[in-house]
């Protein structure tokens, strides 16, 4: 009988030790917690949307934001250089769109000329012309752009008298882009505008007041003068 009891008491003091410790291991188990996920704020989905339209680029002018571009300003128009050479400057040069707005472009024109006179020899004439403009970009369509472009032209020739022009002026553009050929990097330019040139000549100073449809009487003049073509590097 004391047999029996003591295994009775052995087995219910089991079972009480195993209960307790399964309550203490349960007490002990971490409580998961469920991860934390972040909401984009609104100035993070605008940044986001403002990078994914400049990379996918709606027009021709988007996909060549930011590339360098070589350019053909045209003929440089006006008396000054072109006046003293007896031939006409042409500028080549570079552009660059700073955003979508702005941009910067610069070019250098070189010109050279020998004339003849029978028994009094020949004149060899050289000259030079600088120009630098802001294009600012109002208005994009697909293949379209339209530009106000403020613009500074220097040049002097290698002449007697030795004559220098400063020619400051703005044009109007129409950037037409070859993307719906699928060459949105080329562009042809058509401008219109008016400029105001200074002359000097010998220490005297005279100033003029004209456009830039070339100076010219044909037709070939004024394209000359008016259309340039634009190729940007890149994508």
């Amino acid at each position: 009988m004391h047999t029996i009891r003591r295994h009775s008491v052995s087995i219910l003091v089991g079972l009480v030790v195993a209960t307790a410790a399964h309550t203490a291991f349960a007490q002990e188990q971490p409580t998961s917690t469920p991860p934390v996920t972040s909401t984009p704020t609104a100035v993070q989905t605008a940044t986001n949307a403002s990078t994914i339209g400049a990379a996918a680029g709606g027009t021709d002018h988007d996909r060549v934001l930011n590339q360098f571009a070589i350019r053909y300003f045209g003929q440089i128009a006006g008396p000054g250089v072109m006046g003293a050479l007896g031939v006409p400057v042409h500028n080549i040069g570079m552009r660059y769109w700073i955003s979508r707005m702005i941009g910067i472009e610069a070019g250098i024109g070189l010109a050279f000329s020998t004339t003849s006179v029978a028994g009094a020899g020949s004149t060899t004439r050289f000259g030079y012309a600088i120009t630098g403009g802001v294009p600012i970009n109002l208005a994009a369509t697909q293949h379209l752009a339209i530009h106000v472009i403020p613009n500074l032209t220097f040049g002097m020739p290698t002449v007697d008298p030795l004559v220098t022009v400063l020619s400051v002026g703005a044009d109007a553009a129409a950037e037409l882009h070859f993307g719906f050929i699928g060459v949105p990097q080329m562009s042809l330019q058509a401008r219109f505008g008016l400029n105001v040139n200074l002359l000097a000549t010998n220490g005297v100073t005279q100033f003029g007041f004209g456009t830039t449809a070339g100076s010219g009487s044909n037709v070939w003049d004024v394209i000359a003068a008016s259309v340039a073509a634009t190729y940007y590097f890149g994508r």
